[in-house]
């Protein structure tokens, strides 16, 4: 029976530690399969994140924006796109270590700021721009920093930030505030300049219309009427060089200033003009010297009209700024040459009040004057030396300034100037008063093309002084029929003016060269405009010679018309 018991026991005792290690090996086969799969589960989720984030880094990489998402509760960086570096110039290991490292290369008050905004919630969108120093480049870029906060369980838990930069951006907005203000300032600057403009135009209209009343009403008295006649005249003077300093700036603001090389006598061009700066100079009981050194070279090639200009400005700034009893020297010299060129200095010195240093650094400016006080008691735009400054740049020239305060200023300019051949006999002179010859132009037969009746009227009695017998035509029209019906040599020179009513000057011009008149490739064709755009270019692409223009320089006007009627004598004696 015990026996029985004993082996009964053992059978039991056998299938439960069985059973026991059945249920173990189950439970570990189990755990085994749970763990494989798990295993696979997560490398598929790990997969997974790298993809995703392998993915973000790439997208990242090839934009402009540089992301970061910044735990709020650690005061760390939990994401710092790969960008990072190589927009900002730090290295996100060195941005783990110290959080507000980025914060050291902006300005001193705006690191407070920064650091406020990571230290305390932002419970809104921010959007804050700033200048950077590239601690790698070593310059100053312009960026913004876009913050969004995000919550969790209504508590800021984060901050994603997106860093730009808009240098380019900021320097176009800052280039289009600048335009902005730049074009306020020159409105301002235009109401000014008419305003002042205005005062200098009617100032000498306002001298000519009451010089004219006083003429008139002293014509038994010839020497009050002659009086005034000079101070119409010096008046009128001052209108036209005023004018014509408007619309050369005009000129040169549109970039059409143009430089016109052509044969010309310093000499006999610089004597002339002097002696008129010298009868103004002497209205002002100013003294005038004009020195001309002997030269090896005086037939040149140039602008000779710019030279006159340009000294003009300069001695009428002296003759302005010069008392009475002063002393007024125009020198030239020739300080170097060669079997082509010369290198011409024209020096113009007074003894007039002189300027302060700081002043001569922006006496070449448009429309600067040395203080408010010039304009009312000398006059004058503040407009000739900056054009002056222009004309020398344009002929490769240069300009110097020197003056001081209470004792005079001394201009020198310096130009070089091709020769055409060995001068003809010049006569010496140092004496201040070469006198303007006295024109006789007999034998001479010029058509006047008009429309303008007292233009027509002043051109008809400024040929008939000089013996010149006129015919006149005030269309281009009537122009062709006369010319067409004359004789050959009938005509010497054609007097065209270019804006007429039916055909232009230029039409006019061309239709005369196109003719079977024996005269059409002979005849001189000199235009008369008051247009400042007409240049001898235009006049000689039309079939013209030359052109004048209006008002009439008397001097110059009659210099052409003797140099024809010279021409034209010669041929006949051949």
């Amino acid at each position: 029976m015990n026996y029985y018991y004993c082996s009964l026991n053992f059978i039991v005792n056998s299938k439960v530690f069985i059973s026991i290690s059945v249920f173990i090996a189950i439970m570990s086969l189990f755990i085994i399969i749970l763990a494989l799969y798990l295993d696979k589960k997560f490398k598929i989720m790990n997969n997974n994140l790298n993809y995703r984030e392998d993915l973000l880094n790439s997208l990242y990489s090839n934009v402009d924006d540089v992301f970061t998402v910044f735990d709020y509760n650690n005061r760390r960086f939990e994401y710092i796109s790969p960008n990072f570096e190589s927009m900002l110039g730090i290295n996100p290991t060195e941005l783990h270590k110290n959080t507000y490292v980025i914060f050291d290369y902006i300005l001193p008050e705006l690191k407070v700021y920064f650091n406020s905004l990571f230290t305390n919630a932002i419970t809104e969108f921010k959007e804050i721009e700033f200048e950077y120093n590239h601690p790698v480049l070593k310059q100053h870029q312009w960026l913004v920093m876009r913050i969004y906060p995000v919550y969790k369980n209504n508590q800021i838990s984060r901050y994603i930030t997106c860093i730009l930069e808009i240098t380019k951006e900021y320097q176009a907005k800052v280039d289009i505030r600048e335009a902005f203000l730049e074009a306020q300032k020159a409105n301002e600057a235009k109401k000014d300049y008419l305003s002042y403009m205005s005062h200098e135009l009617k100032t000498p209209i306002n001298a000519i219309l009451g010089m004219t009343q006083i003429a008139m009403n002293s014509l038994d008295d010839k020497d009050k009427a002659e009086n005034c006649l000079e101070k119409i005249h010096l008046s009128s003077k001052n209108l036209l060089s005023l004018i014509d300093n408007v619309l050369d700036t005009a000129i040169i603001d549109s970039g059409k200033l143009l430089s016109i090389n052509e044969p010309f006598h310093l000499l006999k061009s610089i004597a002339e003009f002097s002696s008129l700066m010298s009868s103004q100079a002497e209205i002002r009981n100013i003294g005038y010297r004009f020195i001309y050194h002997k030269m090896v070279h005086d037939y040149l090639i140039g602008d000779s009209l710019r030279i006159i200009q340009i000294l003009g400005n300069c001695l009428s700034n002296s003759i302005k700024f010069t008392p009475p009893g002063g002393l007024i020297t125009l020198e030239i010299s020739e300080k170097e040459h060669n079997e082509k060129s010369g290198l011409y200095r024209f020096v113009v010195t007074d003894t007039g009040k002189g300027m302060r240093e700081e002043y001569i650094d922006r006496i070449f400016e448009p429309f600067e004057q040395e203080d408010n006080t010039i304009g009312p008691n000398y006059g004058g735009s503040g407009l000739g030396m900056s054009i002056v400054k222009t004309l020398i740049d344009l002929m490769g020239g240069i300009i110097r300034v020197d003056s001081t305060v209470g004792v005079g200023t001394t201009i020198t300019i310096d130009i070089r100037l091709m020769a055409v051949e060995e001068s003809i006999d010049k006569p010496e002179t140092n004496n201040t008063n070469t006198k303007i010859p006295k024109y006789d132009c007999s034998g001479m037969r010029v058509l006047v093309v008009e429309d303008n009746a007292i233009n027509l009227e002043i051109t008809i009695e400024l040929l008939t002084c000089i013996n010149i017998q006129v015919d006149t035509a005030t269309n281009g029209y009537d122009a062709i029929k006369l010319f067409e019906a004359s004789e050959e040599g009938y005509y010497n020179t054609i007097l065209m003016d270019i804006q007429m009513p039916g055909i232009s000057g230029y039409e006019t011009s061309r239709m005369m060269r196109s003719s079977k008149h024996p005269d059409a490739n002979k005849v001189y064709i000199i235009a008369m405009t008051a247009d400042n755009d007409t240049n001898n270019f235009s006049c000689i692409q039309s079939g013209m010679n030359y052109h004048i223009s209006k008002p009439i320089d008397i001097d110059k006007f009659y210099s052409i018309l003797l140099t024809i009627r010279t021409i034209n004598m010669d041929y006949r004696a051949m």
